[in-house]
């Protein structure tokens, strides 16, 4: 909308014009800016997933700041790093299809052994993930084991940290019955004694509860 200065100039939009006033008592018109074009499929695909993770990391960011290290020449560290391996990875479909790849999705990086024929069960309102331990270089006894959980019909993340550690080849974990309900997809990695040495990601599978007291193994 346009508004008088005076009688004789006028400052603002009027039609397709736009009346601007310059430094003293100089004054121009310019015609209003074009639009841009819609965007294109590629660019709302980039946009959808950007916001997709993002909003699915968040609720984990402080862990991922310290479990996401990266030792190439181009460093990725913390939640950035996450979530461009996030983007990339665990993604099927296209904009507007998207699905978040469960099997693809990372907590952590690092160069500490990742735990090798692991697996989860769910029973009743516990979750029992179990392992097995070879002797790989770069893996010690008391790494701690951290499980992240995620329900999909509720959206919410479990983390579980100082529940076991490497050498105990398995982790017994309580559930809420509320959590326990529908799929759960699980994941497992290790932590060094000084917090700074992580292993990568493992995918657990997911398990699905029917109902109270089911007893389900992991779903690949």
């Amino acid at each position: 909308m346009a508004k008088f200065i005076n009688i004789h100039q006028i400052s603002g939009k009027v039609g397709d014009k736009v009346y601007c006033r310059g430094k003293g008592s100089s004054s121009y018109v310019r015609s209003l800016g074009i639009p841009k074009n819609e965007p294109s499929i590629a660019q709302l695909n980039c946009r959808f997933k950007l916001k997709m993770a993002v909003e699915f990391l968040n609720p984990l960011r402080q862990l991922l700041e310290a479990c996401w290290t990266d030792s190439s020449a181009r460093k990725e560290d913390g939640f950035n790093g996450a979530a461009g391996y996030f983007i990339k990875n665990a993604f099927t479909g296209i904009y507007p299809e998207l699905q978040i790849n469960y099997e693809e999705v990372r907590f952590s990086k690092g160069r500490l052994a990742w735990p090798a024929d692991a697996k989860m069960v769910l029973d009743n309102h516990s979750v029992l993930v179990s392992w097995k331990n070879f002797g790989f270089p770069m893996a010690w006894p008391d790494d701690e084991a951290i499980v992240v959980l995620y329900n999909e019909e509720y959206n919410v993340f479990r983390l579980f940290r100082n529940s076991a550690i490497r050498e105990q080849e398995y982790a017994i974990l309580q559930l809420s019955e509320e959590f326990a309900r529908g799929t759960l997809y699980g994941y497992l990695f290790f932590c060094n004694y000084t917090g700074k040495l992580v292993s990568k990601t493992l995918y657990l599978g997911k398990v699905t509860a029917a109902g109270t007291g089911d007893s389900i193994e992991t779903i690949r």
